[in-house]
């Protein structure tokens, strides 16, 4: 598909998408558990996400400024609305507590704590690949299993949409995710069929932008993002990675969930602590 942004259809052969050598899963395990080679691999894995990251930020760099590029988010919003215009679509003005969001948050992790704020805007149509028996792992690897899985999915989303469309009319799509949990075909065809806003929501596009191709695409933003009218991101310095590949991001920082994480009247015996996770991207 030719773009917009780049030459030729043209697009950034990310370096995430480096040659591993197979390791039976027992002898991966066993080397984990050896302190030397964990700390040898660690010590690898930290210099290639490094590498990976300086290229990628220095390609993006220069292809912007060669472009002439805006990410300010004054021009951004401009764009979205002569997007909407030109395909024939003018917001229905909603007061908050009537806006119909249907939201594509698979419930893995933290990711329900996105729910609240999206109910406070009016009712929700949540659409949970996991509670379809779906996993998030398994979706997220593009071997032969992975990618049947992922299609599988795929074919319940468009339906489920209809339908909520039908009951009460969508206002908008919010999707978290990336190449991995939905389709350029797919938001195209939601888009055709209903011309409603789309947004999608990234917060790790730093470490991972572009992963291994499915049947599609690539995991990650960078396939994607054109393809919504809205794209969120966590980190400022991928704005100019989301325009370059035909996107219109804004930056939004991390947020919580208040209604979960508040102060407590406790016993402060911990002077500073830490809390994460070992994302597949990052492991």
């Amino acid at each position: 598909m030719s773009d917009p942004h780049t030459k030729e259809g043209e697009s950034f052969r990310d370096a995430s998408v480096r040659r591993t050598v197979p390791i039976p899963s027992a002898l991966k395990n066993s080397l984990r558990q050896w302190r030397p080679s964990r700390d040898a691999w660690g010590a690898l894995r930290r210099r290639q996400l490094q590498n990976e990251y300086e290229r990628r930020r220095e390609y993006y760099t220069l292809k912007a400024e060669e472009l002439a590029l805006s990410t300010n988010e004054g021009d951004v919003v401009t764009a979205i609305r002569q997007r909407l215009a030109a395909r024939g679509y003018a917001p229905n003005r909603r007061q908050v507590g009537q806006i119909h969001t249907f939201a594509c948050i698979p419930s893995f992790s933290w990711h329900e704590h996105l729910l609240p704020d999206l109910r406070e805007l009016g009712p929700v149509t949540h659409f949970d690949y996991t509670a379809l028996g779906f996993d998030v792992e398994e979706l997220a690897r593009t071997d032969r299993n992975g990618i049947a899985k992922r299609r599988l999915m795929l074919e319940q989303l468009l339906p489920a949409v209809r339908a909520a469309h039908r009951e009460r009319p969508i206002d908008w799509l919010f999707y978290y995710g990336g190449g991995q949990d939905t389709s350029p075909r797919i938001i195209r065809q939601i888009v055709d069929e209903l011309g409603i806003p789309t947004v999608n929501m990234s917060l790790d596009d730093k470490q991972g932008w572009a992963g291994r191709s499915n049947d599609e695409c690539r995991t990650g933003a960078v396939d994607i993002t054109r393809e919504f009218d809205l794209y969120i991101t966590s980190a400022r310095v991928a704005l100019e990675w989301h325009a370059v590949e035909g996107g219109r991001p804004i930056y939004m920082p991390e947020g919580f969930n208040p209604a979960t994480y508040q102060p407590m009247d406790v016993v402060k015996d911990i002077a500073a602590s830490f809390v994460g996770a070992a994302l597949p991207c990052t492991a």
